[in-house]
């Protein structure tokens, strides 16, 4: 969600698409504008619906409200020139998300800023220290940018694009299209903060809900760290419903002989020569990577977040180029080619045949 990047919001949603999540939280969270194939379609799981900004601001502020969408209003009371009370605004509450959810969301969308895709946002504020959580959005082919973001008072969006959908991409400014609308935000938000910082700049932070745990796991699977993972060094810490902590151990990991083929480490096969290998390395699990469908990648970096370090590409996975090379191929290696010699120094050319790792040097004794 702080890089918000589609797949993970994809695959997540057309996981409950059978629930009509749609029906069961837009519509409480009130989106009226939904139509047929938003309840039907997996789209709408990175916000294809045509909704105004007012209706997103407002299905937002639920989860700044606890979970408890509370629909906006223009009018808190009318009194007479007496005092009596004409009209006045009662709010009706309706339960969307647990406590638990919310929060969860929440922590999320704080990372959103501090480190996420509106991290520009910091350096525009006038008021530091507010517990905000937010989102950034924008439509295909750079029609529109969103942003939303929500404190313990209030929730405030921004949109900015044209009524006839064109393009707000410019590469010539110096800022971002979404830049651009999180300093527009920004600037509306100091004014108005100027003005009242009690209602705009809370000190309070959310509140932590019970329920809220905090475990560790091994930040390959998501499941309980095991030896091998905190071998790895990557074994993270987060936060949990307790109703839904890991429960299984990693098994992501196995131990055994590497080999290096092309520059890639992958496990070594059983007639790979010893002194090729480094044992005791660390390798993806066939059978992890086969249960999550990761066999089919060509190459399984590719998952590796944009942070990874070394201790990510330590690990040795069965790729499937290099694991060809693997492969006997039936004939014999073929011998080294453009043999030179410098000095005590020998070079040549690399092999051809897919199954050869090196090779071994004699020295010829006697006369």
């Amino acid at each position: 969600m702080a890089q918000s990047y589609n797949i993970p919001a994809a695959e997540v949603y057309s996981k409950i698409l059978h629930l009509n999540p749609a029906k069961k939280y837009l519509e409480k969270m009130g989106i009226t504008t939904l139509k047929e194939i938003d309840y039907t379609g997996p789209a709408a799981s990175i916000g294809t619906m045509d909704v105004s900004v007012e209706e997103n601001v407002n299905a937002f502020a639920t989860l700044g409200n606890n979970g408890k969408f509370a629909d906006a209003y223009m009018i808190e009371k009318i009194t007479t020139n007496d005092g009596e009370v004409v009209y006045e605004h009662k709010s009706k509450p309706v339960d969307v998300f647990t406590p638990q959810t919310n929060y969860l969301t929440l922590d999320m969308m704080r990372d959103v800023i501090s480190s996420g895709t509106a991290r520009f946002l910091n350096g525009q504020l006038n008021y530091g220290g507010v517990d905000w959580a937010g989102k950034t959005g924008t439509s295909q082919d750079y029609k529109d940018a969103w942003f939303v973001a929500t404190n313990p008072n209030v929730t405030f969006g921004t949109w900015i694009g044209y009524k006839t959908p064109h393009s707000i991409y410019n590469s010539s400014m110096s800022l971002s299209y979404s830049q651009r609308n999180m300093k527009l935000w920004a600037q509306l938000m100091n004014k108005a903060t100027a003005i009242d910082p009690e209602l705009l700049a809370p000190t309070n932070s959310f509140k932590r809900p019970g329920g809220i745990v905090q475990r560790s796991y091994c930040a390959i699977s998501g499941m309980l760290p095991s030896e091998l993972c905190e071998k790895a060094g990557l074994v993270r810490s987060d936060l949990f419903n307790a109703k839904f902590v890991p429960t299984k151990k990693d098994d992501s990991l196995i131990t055994g002989s590497i080999v290096m083929v092309d520059g890639k480490a992958v496990v070594a096969g059983p007639n790979t020569p010893s002194e090729f290998t480094k044992g005791d390395g660390l390798a993806f699990n066939p059978e992890f990577l086969k249960r999550n469908g990761y066999d089919k990648l060509a190459d399984i970096s590719q998952l590796f977040p944009n942070i990874a370090t070394e201790k990510w590409e330590k690990i040795s996975a069965p790729n499937k180029d290099a694991g060809d090379m693997l492969k006997d191929d039936g004939k014999a290696p073929s011998a080294p080619t453009s043999l030179k010699k410098s000095g005590k120094k020998l070079t040549w050319k690399k092999s051809g045949s897919k199954d050869v790792v090196g090779y071994r040097i004699y020295r010829a004794t006697g006369p």
